[in-house]
């Protein structure tokens, strides 16, 4: 299993797209009914739909049906892996954090603005309600010990990427990324470096 993680709004969905474009396996849906919101991503998102995370958590975590797969999990989703089928880990981080969590407020405000039939849904918009950028902070530093968490009991490849590398130095580090995984030829670096300048 391959496993991208990170805060939300720090380029995980950026990350899954160009490893897709790379041809590596994805496992998660562009676009499903947890996340509506298709101007968060407008390129897709590919999460594990909510369902499946507590149906993983309940069957004791993110076992063989996802190996040889990349997965996106956060916070408590990623301490539901088994580290014994994780080959690599991409750490997605942001310098800039106030303007990631600006950027959380922003889709949460989307996303309290759209209404559709997913109880899960209704359940999350309804913890989202009354957030601050506080609490949102203090989320992604929770987020940033369960990684550390997960990294003390794990032994394999591991690569940070940051965003803003993504976006003012993307030859560089979508190059970097395609040799960690030795995925995909110059055609596909070149389509997900237009990817990232679309």
């Amino acid at each position: 299993m391959i496993i991208v993680t990170g805060s939300p709004r720090a380029g995980t969905s950026l990350l899954m797209q160009s490893l897709k474009i790379f041809g590596l396996p994805i496992e998660g849906a562009k676009f499903h009914e947890d996340f509506p919101i298709v101007e968060g991503n407008p390129k897709g998102y590919y999460d594990i739909p909510f369902q499946e995370q507590i149906d993983a958590a309940k069957n004791g975590g993110f076992g063989d049906k996802y190996e040889g797969k990349v997965v996106k999990l956060f916070g408590e989703s990623l301490l539901l892996a088994d580290p014994s089928i994780v080959t690599h880990i991409v750490i997605c981080k942001r310098r800039d954090t106030g303007a990631q969590d600006r950027s959380c407020m922003k889709l949460i405000k989307q996303e309290r603005e759209f209404d559709n039939d997913s109880e899960i849904r209704h359940n999350l918009i309804d913890i989202l309600k009354d957030v601050t950028l506080e609490q949102l902070a203090y989320r992604r530093d929770a987020y940033a010990k369960m990684i550390e968490s997960f990294l003390n009991h794990w032994s394999g490849y591991s690569m940070d990427v940051y965003l803003e590398d993504m976006i003012y130095n993307t030859v560089a580090t979508l190059t970097e990324l395609q040799d960690f995984f030795d995925a995909g030829g110059k055609k596909e670096l070149e389509k997900a470096i237009k990817n990232v300048g679309d």
